[in-house]
């Protein structure tokens, strides 16, 4: 995207028309790359992995940023707001930091464990 800074690599946004299981407001890291204008409906979208988040699907999620890969293809686009930028990931961290003590989750507040999200997969594929 052209107007984003090309060393801020790293984008702090809130998922602002999604919030957790908490009531909190949502947000994560992603990159740049991943972020594009929807003219459309005039907003920033991220391809995100989509909910629910357990542990084993957030250090996925984590990893593919960290290392600097690109969403999958078949994840979704959702409207985002921009809140921080950062340079490196670590830097990134410790700026989400901050916002979570505030009042945001990220994906590490899991919403449902690895067993809950493997019996649903089960179900799933029982259902087929």
């Amino acid at each position: 995207m052209s107007t984003l800074n090309k060393k801020n690599i790293f984008n702090i946004v809130n998922f602002y028309k999604s919030t957790t299981y908490e009531g909190k407001k949502s947000m994560d890291c992603v990159l740049s790359t991943w972020i594009s204008f929807e003219p459309e409906n005039q907003e920033l979208v991220v391809k995100f992995m989509p909910p629910p988040y357990t542990k084993k699907k957030s250090n996925v999620i984590h990893d593919l940023v960290k290392n600097n890969n690109i969403p999958l293809e078949k994840w979704p686009q959702y409207p985002i707001k921009i809140l921080e930028s950062a340079e490196t990931y670590t830097e990134a961290l410790l700026k989400m930091e901050k916002l979570i003590e505030e009042e945001f989750n990220y994906t590490t507040d899991y919403c449902t464990t690895d067993v809950e999200d493997a019996e649903d997969n089960n179900n799933n594929l029982k259902k087929k």
